[in-house]
């Protein structure tokens, strides 16, 4: 069956206005449009409306962060799960778990943010040089914080692997490239596309950051999670697609991980 757009429909100041929502990007367009105004793309001329998709979108959306909260609360907070290397293991395994079965309630939108038609070489290698460079600045400001102005310890995000034969693998893996993959796919791709249904771009980028950094529970961590979470937004929307975010979140973690074992030799 052909893809299509849909018409939204919804109340303003006591009127209905017709919205068609792009099947490449899922930005909202005025009903006359023929080509969207976000992207570009051609709008087709047959057009179906479901009076319940939107709803369901709402719920989508908030049983995700009610799980996602739960999950990593009891993980983070409750000695349900021990802090062990197999309880990170099988959080990681449920959290990645989750995320893909609700991008596969969206799957035409998710994986069209996959495509590599707007993605160029030199521009994720200049972005990946400056997510080195904020990754040291971010590693000296939470040093400082903790050790100067806290009096507390400085974070040890590897203590967990630091008993097995490779942190550094390990570390990358399950702090670099897990969180990348996962947490853009979740906040840049399965809340972004369903937040633009009901807001407007600008918006969805600083909701999905906020939440971004909302569900890592660290309130001095907001400092740079949300400023990070902006970022990765504002390069999902300006792109369509998760690449160049995905990119960016893998480079900034995995050099905080390197940072952080050079340091522990």
């Amino acid at each position: 069956m052909e893809d299509r757009e849909h018409i939204d429909i919804t109340e303003n100041e006591g009127e209905f206005v017709n919205f068609i929502t792009c099947r490449y990007c899922s930005t909202n367009n005025i009903l006359k449009n023929k080509f969207c105004n976000a992207c570009g793309k051609p709008l087709k001329e047959k057009y179906f409306y479901n009076a319940n998709r939107n709803e369901g979108r709402i719920r989508q959306i908030i049983f995700f962060f009610v799980a996602m909260v739960a999950l990593l609360g009891l993980y983070g907070y409750t000695e349900l799960f021990n802090p062990t290397l197999e309880a990170s293991l099988w959080i990681e395994l449920i959290v990645g778990s989750l995320i893909l079965i609700f991008a596969a309630f969206n799957f035409k939108e998710t994986v069209h943010l996959y495509s590599f038609r707007n993605v160029k070489l030199s521009k994720l290698m200049l972005l990946s040089i400056v997510m080195v460079a904020f990754a040291f600045l971010v590693n000296y400001v939470a040093g400082y914080i903790n050790i100067e102005l806290i009096g507390a310890e400085d974070s040890d995000m590897l203590w967990i692997y630091k008993e097995t034969d490779y942190p550094l693998l390990l570390g990358i893996l399950f702090i670099g490239f897990h969180p990348a993959i996962f947490e853009e796919m979740a906040f840049r791709g399965f809340l972004f596309n369903n937040m633009l249904y009901f807001s407007k771009p600008k918006s969805v980028i600083i909701t999905t950051g906020l939440l971004f950094a909302f569900i890592h529970f660290s309130f001095i961590s907001l400092l740079w999670l949300l400023p990070i979470g902006l970022f990765f937004g504002y390069l999902r929307y300006r792109y369509r697609n998760l690449w160049y975010s995905t990119v960016c979140h893998l480079v900034y973690n995995s050099t905080l991980v390197i940072i952080e074992y050079v340091n522990w030799l």
